[in-house]
């Protein structure tokens, strides 16, 4: 299987791609969007986490939005927290998630300058592996606009599917809050936008960069990337990639591009 997108990453989420007919190199697309998904659900996750009174109701040990069975452990001396699904969590959103996500914080979510340190330990979704280091740390606010950012540096990061092939990259990226910053106790109504670029390989030893061309954006209370477009070069080709998000309409479809040919997929 080719790289092709093996990172169109940050949303929320492992979704799949359904396809017919298609070569290996759109089936690598796929790829880059499974491990953009699965940022973008680590963010999330943590940093609802680290708002205590948004996703998670203050004072309760469960995840209550995304599972019914996921457990928080806070320590708020040692400044670390765990988020554990255990050996197999139904989560709420349709996801089958397991073992635990790592936090460890200099300050809370909307201090400048506090940095957040995401690892994993045996952490699956859908049986999907992750692995890794992500680093966020707090740019502040914007006088004017009011905007939070974020800056993002991921280190190491892997995707290992059941069939046991791979992809991994590295990747600096900003992440603003672009909506939402006014009501700080209701995290529903957030919306995010990410760019940045990214470089990484696949166990076929193919090589990728990719660069967020349009921003992506990304609300909350929807399950997918609202829009925003990728494109990504992948090494012994000579065509570029770009994967489109869509028009802003909260739907589970996006399309691929590589030279004149489009093809339409099918998020889930």
């Amino acid at each position: 299987m080719n790289l092709l997108f093996a990172f169109a990453l940050t949303g929320l989420m492992l979704p799949g791609c359904k396809k017919t007919g298609i070569n290996s190199d759109v089936t690598s697309a796929v790829d880059n969007e499974h491990a953009e998904s699965v940022s973008n659900d680590v963010d999330n996750i943590t940093d609802n986490a680290a708002h205590g009174q948004t996703i998670f109701k203050a004072g309760e040990a469960a995840f209550d939005a995304t599972s019914p069975c996921a457990q928080v452990t806070r320590d708020t001396i040692a400044h670390t927290m765990s988020i554990d699904f255990g050996t197999g969590c139904a989560c709420l959103d349709g996801r089958t998630r397991k073992g635990k996500i790592m936090v460890s914080y200099t300050g809370n979510y909307f201090e400048t300058g506090a940095v957040k340190t995401i690892t994993f330990q045996n952490y699956f979704v859908n049986d999907y592996e992750v692995q890794g280091t992500r680093t966020i740390t707090n740019n502040g606010q914007d006088a004017t606009t009011h905007h939070w950012s974020w800056g993002i540096v991921a280190t190491n990061m892997k995707i290992t599917k059941p069939d046991g092939t791979w992809v991994q990259w590295s990747s600096t990226r900003t992440r603003e809050m672009i909506d939402g910053f006014n009501t700080p106790a209701n995290w529903s109504d957030d919306v995010y936008q990410s760019t940045g670029s990214f470089t990484g390989s696949n166990s076929e030893g193919k090589n990728f960069t990719a660069n967020i061309t349009t921003p992506l954006i990304r609300r909350i209370a929807c399950n997918w990337i609202d829009t925003g477009v990728i494109t990504i070069a992948v090494s012994g080709e000579t065509l570029n990639h770009v994967l489109d998000f869509g028009n802003g309409t909260c739907d589970n479809l996006a399309t691929i591009t590589t030279g004149s040919v489009i093809l339409n997929i099918t998020l889930h």
